[in-house]
């Protein structure tokens, strides 16, 4: 072999070997992609099968708060949680949370859609409650744990925690109301006097009135509440002292 044919043939060699060595790391490459887009699709499949449970959870829960059984409403919150399923075919499990936590998977309370604040919108309340909040975790020391992970554990990431809540509302009242009408146009509606209180159990306030300036209330509380599970005016209201404080 001349010197010409064996420099050809070793640079032909060293070429192989190195397109060896990048199709391993290319391949490497690939496989770690893959895995990666399997852990991320597992995770957020996840998160949505949690957030069906949720929603599901939370509207059958809002069909029996308003009755007053606090019990008959975690129940129904439970059931419809339990029907729905999570990765590996795992039924999504609640803690009742008897004791009504804000933090617990299932909480009784006061919906207020009206306050600018999304944050204050829910306020822990089981006694007058109109609104249920399902929460399912996915984390440990949870009823439900930790999402595992099929390529994670290369990295040493061998779970990833999901949560996901819904809010459901019971719109309308239920059992005892107040309905006031006033057609000579007065408001219909006059709360003005310190600590005066108006409580309405398990129920909504209905005004029909359009007072002087089109008002249908007039609320000028001095340290006064107003207690329902709604108020809805015809016409419009007056400046109250905190509209947050309106149901």
């Amino acid at each position: 072999m001349s010197n010409n044919a064996k420099e050809a043939f070793l640079k032909n060699q060293r070429e192989k070997g190195i397109a060896l060595v990048w199709s391993a790391v290319m391949l490497l490459t690939l496989i770690l992609f893959t895995g990666i887009s399997i852990d991320f699709a597992r995770f957020f499949l996840a998160v949505h099968q949690l957030h069906n449970a949720a929603d599901a959870a939370a509207l059958a829960g809002a069909q029996l708060v308003t009755v007053g059984n606090n019990s008959n409403t975690r129940v129904r919150t439970y059931d419809l949680a339990n029907a729905n399923y999570y990765i590996g075919g795992n039924s999504v499990l609640l803690n009742t949370n008897l004791s009504n936590a804000a933090g617990g998977d299932i909480v009784l309370g006061l919906y207020f859609p009206q306050r600018t604040d999304p944050a204050r919108r829910f306020e822990v309340n089981d006694v007058n409650a109109n609104a249920v909040k399902a929460a399912p975790k996915c984390m440990s020391g949870q009823a439900n744990p930790p999402v595992s992970l099929i390529f994670g554990p290369i990295v040493n990431i061998n779970t990833v925690d999901v949560t996901r809540y819904a809010i459901a509302v019971s719109i309308g009242g239920h059992g005892a109301g107040l309905i006031i009408l006033d057609p000579d146009g007065n408001p219909g509606l006059t709360i003005d006097g310190s600590s005066t209180t108006l409580t309405v159990n398990n129920g909504a306030i209905q005004v029909n009135s359009e007072g002087t300036g089109n008002k249908g209330s007039v609320w000028n509380p001095a340290g006064s509440n107003i207690t329902a599970q709604e108020i809805d005016i015809c016409g419009a209201r007056d400046t109250f002292k905190d509209e947050a404080d309106i149901p």
